[in-house]
C-alpha cells in the first residue's frame, strides 16, 4: 500500500492492493491563513484530536465526566449514531 501527502494539492490519498485509489478527507487542515499566519493546525482533524485529548485528561483528572460531551462538544457514540446509522442504511 501506499500513503501520500500532498501538499501542493492540499489533499492525502491512499492506495493499497484491496480498495481502490482514494482522496482522504482533503479538508482535514485549515489552508488559508489567519491574521498573515499559517493557521493549519485550526483545521477541524487537528482541533478534534486535541478536543478529544482534552476531554479524556478532564474525565481522567475527575473534572468531567463522559457524559458531560454528550453534547455535540466531541464525537461520541451519542452523537454520532443517528449519523452512522444513516450513512449504513444507504449501503444497503
Amino acid at each position: 500500500g501506499e500513503i501520500n501527502v500532498d501538499q501542493a494539492h492540499r489533499g492525502c490519498t491512499v492506495s493499497v492492493d484491496e480498495t481502490p485509489f482514494a482522496s482522504v478527507n482533503p479538508l482535514f487542515m485549515k489552508y488559508t491563513p489567519t491574521n498573515g499566519y499559517f493557521s493549519g493546525q485550526g483545521g477541524y482533524g487537528v482541533r478534534s484530536f486535541e478536543n478529544f485529548i482534552d476531554a479524556c485528561k478532564a474525565i481522567n483528572d475527575g473534572r468531567s465526566n463522559p457524559s458531560d460531551y454528550d453534547d455535540g462538544s466531541i464525537a461520541t457514540v451519542h452523537t454520532t449514531l443517528q449519523g452512522t446509522a444513516i450513512l449504513e442504511a444507504g449501503r444497503m
